[in-house]
């Protein structure tokens, strides 16, 4: 397909929109075994329904439901879509595990709220503990809801899930133009901050917070201590009001 197509995703705001890692080069596509059912089974799309395909990469496809043959579903790709909903700030959070539905907060409003890459954290106070098992069958399933929320928040570009690490090992290998973590007791505040980077490292904690043991650590390797306001938030709601925060200094919030 040749056709290119200049639009606001605003345009399509309530067509459904799928997510293909592997998007057909042919004019008919096949969409996988999840996204047919979540097409024909949940949606209940009929032959001619519009749907918008997007590989998480920056190509994004606007696409007719073909009829149906059987059990996975076939589209038509019409024309691709010059599209880009992406933030130029370039958030990298290392975000403490959390237990249950808050983790799946957390990670739905960093996705929604324009990061680039999620790195799940061990901590001190961390109480999930994963094995080999657990770590990958988690690792399927965050990275489920980061497509999800992809697909729901009309991203472009699929955010990274690296693989869960200790704070320590995150905290030396990340780099960003800025780094910091969020601390209660700190002095700074982003206010305060007067440069103007490219991309940005963010730590937040699990629910017991970050020890001052991790604090220092983080600091040791580059990281500033901020103060969001002079209230104990939730985990969760740390992560959420962390990523508006310099969305709104640097970003697409501006």
């Amino acid at each position: 397909m040749s056709l290119v197509t200049r639009h606001s995703s605003l345009d399509n705001m309530h067509i459904p929109r799928i997510y293909q890692p592997i998007i057909s080069s042919q004019t008919i596509h096949t969409l996988d075994q999840a996204a047919s059912q979540h097409v024909t089974r949940v949606l209940r799309l009929r032959e001619g329904a519009t749907v918008i395909l997007f590989n998480g990469n920056g190509a994004v496809f606007s696409a007719t439901l073909l009829a149906p043959e059987g059990k996975l579903a076939k589209v038509r790709l019409d024309k691709q879509l010059e599209e880009n909903n992406e933030s130029p700030l370039q958030v990298h959070i290392g975000m403490a595990m959390i237990k249950g539905d808050r983790m799946t907060y957390a990670l739905q409003k960093a996705v929604e709220l324009g990061v680039s890459e999620i790195t799940p954290l061990a901590t001190e106070h961390t109480v999930i503990q994963l094995d080999a098992n657990r770590r990958d069958s988690k690792h399927e399933h965050w990275q489920g809801i980061i497509q999800n929320a992809a697909e729901q928040s009309h991203r472009t570009r699929l955010p990274i899930l690296h693989p869960a690490m200790s704070l320590a090992q995150w905290t030396q290998q990340v780099q960003a133009a800025w780094k910091c973590y969020f601390d209660v007791y700190a002095t700074t505040t982003l206010g305060s901050v007067t440069s103007t980077p490219a991309s940005v490292a963010l730590l937040t904690g699990p629910e017991g917070g970050l020890s001052r043991g991790e604090c220092e650590l983080a600091a040791q390797y580059g990281f500033t201590g901020i103060r969001l306001g002079m209230r104990i938030l939730r985990a969760e709601t740390a992560v959420a009001a962390a990523i508006s925060a310099v969305q709104l200094c640097w970003g697409d919030f501006r």
